[in-house]
Formats: C-alpha cells, structure tokens, sequence
C-alpha cells in the first residue's frame, strides 16, 4: 500500500474540513493544502498596526513559512500538489477589506511566482 501524505492548514471547520474528508479518501498523490486564515474589517483607521501584521503574518507568511518547509523534500521527490485557497479579494479588493485583500493580493503574487519555479521540479 503507497504511503498518503496530505497537510491541510485550517481545517477545524468549512472548506478545510470538507476538503481533508475528501482529499482522505486519495490514495494515489499526495497533497498540501494552504487553507488556514483571518479576516480584518472595518475602516482603516479603526485598526491597529499590530492586527494588521497578524493579518499579513497568518495569511501571507504563514503560507510562505509552511512552504519553506515542505517545498525541499517535494523538490527533491519532483513529485507533489499544492493547493493554496486564497480568496477573491486577492483579485479585486472590497470596502472595509483593505489589509484582508492586500494579504490575499500578496499570496496570488507569491504563487504565480512560485508556480513557475514549482513546474521544474514536476509539482502541481
């Protein structure tokens, strides 16, 4: 029996539950899933400096922490998925959303770079 290896970040509840309870019954590949993060509302004005960086530290470089990890072995392997979930404000920001969508703007720019340099080493 091939050994499963699937690491799923935000997954108490919601999409990232429904998705471990799906990718599970995989046998065949193995898998990373991005989907652990926060949102920040309200005007810019009524939030502090340190609940942004929580923000930007939870949903951009907890993904960039969680890569720096696992991407040497998947390189090495040449074998591998990463998933990330991001969020349609990282395409288009909305009223109130400003550091939430500016989080989510950095990780789809950090993975249209990375997807680049992920496809040499024949991961998905």
């Amino acid at each position: 029996m091939n050994q499963k290896v699937v690491l799923i970040t935000g997954c108490s509840s919601g999409i990232g539950l429904s998705l471990a309870a799906r990718i599970a019954k995989d046998e065949k590949k193995r898998f990373m899933v991005s989907n652990a993060g926060m949102g920040l509302i309200g005007p810019i004005e009524c939030q502090s400096i340190d609940e942004m960086k929580t923000v930007m530290d939870t949903n951009f470089f907890g993904l960039v922490r969680l890569l720096k990890e696992i991407l040497p072995d998947m390189k090495k392997r040449k074998k591998g998925h990463i998933v990330v979930i991001s969020s349609v404000m990282g395409i288009q920001g909305i009223l109130f959303n400003d550091v939430y969508a500016a989080s989510k703007f950095a990780v789809e720019g950090f993975c249209e770079s990375l997807a680049i340099q992920a496809l040499r080493f024949n991961l998905k």
